[in-house]
């Protein structure tokens, strides 16, 4: 009885196994020249009771097993396909003649020549009649197995009951009965029906075999019209069928993967997986599969929604591909640039969330990867700011310092790659001052970098001060703020004013969060002393330079009251913002002691009438400032053995409630609704010039007579 559970379960393996497309045909030569040997004795025994189980349970056997296959080659057979390899003589001699090795080498010779012969087309067409009359015969033979031998039956379901539980349908599944529709070309037509089993058979059941399905559907779909899916076994023609096929393949999978291989969470939030689970290794090449898909839906969508419906479902899958070294680095290509390019916030939130959930899986090599990609197109983005960009810009920043900082590690070596970098090209320009090489510095993307790692290290000291990581990265801020300032100064020129005020904003800012001394007053002071706001300016109509979105003046703002303005204005900004940084630090009172009085110098000479009574309100409001730092401190009392107290001077003191801290603010509130308006006036003149375009390109099609009655300076 055993030794036929045995045939019956060889006999099963062998039908999923042609449905999975993974049978190994093997040569029946080398498996039955050791198992006819040593298994002769047993099998003389077995041959009666086997004859008759078949004679009993098989009332028709087909013409080529009944004409070729012996007894023994039942026995001894590997259960391979008969209609792609020819049987072979099972019984050898232990010393066979030469006759008969020759006889052998011609069967083989010509076995491997018919293998050859048989081409991909004909193994498709002719698996799935061969998989569905196997099945069929099976079915048939455990149906009447109850009736005509009702022992075996008992003991098979006693000791053996998987293999009575066995059904056609359920390891097939052909595609006709769940309601597919078989085209003119052999695919088979997904309708709405066979979806609806499909989710329920996913639902109820979390059938592997059916996962399988909807994966070689999500293919399709993916592929869909174009080269590489006309040789899949699916089709779609309906676009109600195509949507609710997305849904389910990228809803349902992950449910049924967490069913048979679970997801486990740390403490960290890093999802993880058993990877020497065997289903997970047998699942391997649907997982590729699917993956690869998501990857070409992801580079041809264009709707938001779904692109942040794809995204927000594939992070439920991604632990079960972290193996996968090759579609991992394509898809975090796919993601960033959609992270860089989409101009959805929706979907750049999904992005920055699908690129933290593989910083937080990845290894150490994948990791620099990711943080190199999304530096590299960040700063190939940031080439290109204006008004419209400047926001998806800022948002770039912000969620790569975030991922940046997942892993510290990683984070250093990075970090130090690029400032070093940056460092490198700095000193070329220094050495080497030519055009070609000072455009590389007085650029966007220097800026931006600067901008960035200021961003990055000042976060990175938070976490160290506040939970003790990061440590490292604090010594990466001392040649950053070196290279900002030896980037301000590569050139004197007044032209190039925007750019020092946007790298003066980032020491501010890496200063402010970090709590570094930096020495930005020389800088500001070079401005003041500059000819641009000393010489008489000239009256221009230009309106006002937005010096966010500008990082060189244009030639015709040079030496006019509007650029002269807007340096004013700026100028006054920065030197608030500076020293309100120290509002409360002990040591105000003599650290504005400069300023003051080379301001109040300046004013006595300068004939700008506005920025002389702008400068001497803040001369005022740091004296105030002054003031109430020595009010206090002379309530304290210090000595050398009591630095504490230093320490803790004006600690609970809000700085916006300073003096000099509430004129900050209120400049603040000013200068954001300035910038407000201005942008208004900006946009509003690009719609304008938009429009004009527009009805050029209207007249020029219709040959309207209205292209005539537009001036040119309309169409600027």
């Amino acid at each position: 009885m055993s030794k036929i559970s045995a045939i019956l379960k060889a006999r099963k393996s062998q039908l999923k196994n042609k449905k999975d497309g993974k049978i190994n045909k093997k040569s029946s030569e080398t498996s039955n020249s050791t198992g006819v040997h040593k298994n002769s004795g047993a099998k003389k025994g077995l041959q009666n009771e086997v004859k008759q189980f078949l004679d009993k349970s098989q009332n028709e056997t087909p013409e080529s097993e009944n004409e070729d296959m012996t007894m023994d080659d039942f026995l001894n057979g590997d259960f391979e396909d008969s209609a792609v390899t020819e049987p072979t003589t099972l019984q050898k001699n232990k010393n066979p003649s030469p006759k008969d090795q020759e006889t052998e080498k011609g069967v083989s010779k010509s076995k491997k020549n018919r293998k050859e012969k048989v081409t991909q087309e004909q193994e498709e067409s002719s698996s799935s009649d061969e998989e569905e009359a196997d099945a069929e015969q099976y079915q048939e033979q455990l149906d009447s197995l109850k009736e005509k031998d009702p022992d075996f039956y008992n003991y098979l379901k006693k000791n053996d009951s998987d293999l009575l539980d066995f059904n056609a349908d359920a390891v097939l599944q052909e595609d006709e009965t769940e309601g597919g529709k078989r085209s003119s070309v052999g695919k088979t037509e997904i309708t709405m029906d066979m979806l609806s089993k499909w989710r329920d058979h996913l639902n109820n059941q979390k059938s592997l075999t059916t996962l399988q399905k909807v994966i070689q559907a999500f293919k399709a779909a993916a592929y869909l019209n174009e080269d590489e899916g006309m040789n899949l076994k699916y089709s779609i023609t309906d676009s109600r069928v195509f949507n609710d096929l997305l849904l389910l393949a990228i809803q349902a999978v992950p449910r049924v993967l967490n069913h048979h291989v679970p997801v486990q969470t740390e403490k960290s939030g890093r999802k993880i997986v058993n990877t020497d689970n065997k289903i997970l290794s047998r699942l391997s090449p649907m997982l590729k599969s699917y993956g690869f898909s998501i990857l070409r839906f992801l580079e041809g969508m264009t709707d938001a929604k779904n692109i942040s419906l794809l995204l927000r479902e594939t992070q439920n899958v991604l632990p079960y591909m972290i193996t996968y070294r090759k579609f991992l680095k394509q898809f975090v290509e796919a993601v960033v640039e959609v992270w860089s390019t989409n101009r959805d916030d929706s979907v750049r939130v999904s992005c920055v969330l699908v690129l933290r959930s593989i910083c937080l899986t990845a290894d150490l090599t994948l990791l620099e990867f990711v943080f190199k990609h999304m530096y590299l197109t960040m700063i190939r983005i940031c080439s290109y700011t204006t008004v419209h960009t400047l926001a998806a810009i800022n948002f770039m920043k912000n969620s790569s310092a975030d991922l940046f900082l997942l892993n510290p590690e990683s984070c250093y070596l990075v970090t130090f790659r690029y400032i070093r970098q940056l460092a490198i090209t700095l000193r070329n320009t220094i050495h080497q001052p030519k055009p070609e090489t000072r455009k590389l510095v007085q650029s966007w993307s220097y800026v931006h970098a600067i901008d960035f790692w200021s961003r990055l290290l000042s976060r990175a000291t938070w976490l160290s001060r506040e939970k003790g990581i990061a440590v490292e990265m604090q010594s990466l801020v001392y040649p950053l703020v070196q290279i900002a300032l030896g980037a301000m100064m590569i050139s004197p020129s007044s032209q190039l004013y925007p750019m020092r005020f946007h790298v003066l904003r980032s020491l501010i800012y890496l200063s402010r969060h970090t709590g570094l001394f930096i020495p930005m007053a020389p800088v500001l002071f070079d401005v003041l002393d500059s000819p641009e706001l000393s010489r008489k300016p000239k009256p221009s109509t230009l309106k006002p330079l937005d010096f966010e979105v500008e990082i060189r003046a244009p030639t015709a703002y040079l030496r006019t009251r509007v650029y002269q303005d807007g340096i004013t204005n700026q100028m006054l900004e920065l030197l608030g913002e500076y020293y309100v940084l120290y509002a409360t630090s002990i040591a105000f009172p003599e650290f504005v002691i400069p300023v003051i009085v080379r301001a109040k110098r300046f004013a006595k000479k300068s004939k700008n009438v506005k920025l002389n009574r702008s400068l001497l309100i803040l001369v005022q409001k740091l004296e105030q400032q002054t003031e109430f730092v020595l009010t206090h401190r002379a309530k304290q009392k210090f000595s050398p053995a009591n630095l504490d107290s230093v320490e803790t001077f004006l600690a609970n003191e809000e700085w916006d409630k300073t003096p000099l801290g509430a004129y900050v603010v209120v400049q603040r509130e000013i200068r954001e609704e300035q910038r407000r308006l201005l942008r208004e006036a900006i946009l509003e003149d690009q719609n304008h010039k938009e429009d004009m375009r527009q009805k050029k390109k209207g007249a020029l099609k219709n040959d309207d007579d209205e292209l005539n009655s537009l001036s040119d300076e309309e169409l600027e």
